[in-house]
């Protein structure tokens, strides 16, 4: 590992000891470690790859489907308290003249949570556009439901509040009927 996990490691130290923690006892010997080791989990991949992901795929000459993928774990770092939030992803699209293999939508969800420390509305959004912008797709959709540490910890301690969110774009947002048949198949799951 990098500089900058060296870097996070002292700032850790530094963090547990202005909280007056003995960093040299057995519990928190290694602590700063495995915080930076967790934190740089949560920065893993840049906003480029999320396309890359979706770039190789299939050829399907009918247009008359629907593509649906539900219960993707995801995780994501909020940035307002670097605490995490997780939970599930579902995913849709009805394809134009092309389909992507179904692993590569648990990869695209899975990696919009680890670009950097975000919100779980940008994580969502940053599914569906780049669903939606390298596949030209009719239709694209992520829904993503999320518990998060900084609800659960800390301001409201709420710990089971789960917060939806979800992001339509082209028939999914603009045709009623596209967008019941999606939503009707990612709750039939639940």
């Amino acid at each position: 590992m990098g500089s900058n996990h060296d870097e996070i490691v002292s700032a850790v130290y530094s963090v547990l000891m202005n909280m007056g923690v003995d960093g040299d006892s057995e519990h928190f010997a290694k602590t700063p470690e495995r915080v930076a080791t967790m934190l740089m989990s949560f920065v893993q991949h840049t906003e480029g790859d999320l396309r890359e992901i979706l770039s190789t795929g299939f050829e399907e000459t009918e247009d008359n489907i629907i593509v649906v993928q539900t219960n993707i774990p995801f995780k994501g770092l909020c940035a307002h308290h670097l605490l995490p939030f997780f939970g599930t992803a579902a995913v849709g699209y009805i394809p134009r003249r092309r389909v992507v293999g179904l692993s590569k939508l648990t990869r695209l969800v899975q990696a919009a949570g680890t670009i950097t420390p975000s919100t779980q509305e940008h994580v969502t959004n940053l599914i569906a556009n780049a669903l939606f912008e390298a596949m030209e797709p009719l239709a694209a959709g992520a829904i993503t439901t999320a518990l998060h540490g900084c609800m659960a910890v800390r301001g409201v301690n709420a710990p089971t509040t789960k917060t939806t969110v979800q992001a339509l774009r082209g028939q999914f947002l603009l045709n009623p009927a596209a967008r019941e048949e999606f939503l009707d198949a990612v709750h039939r799951d639940q």
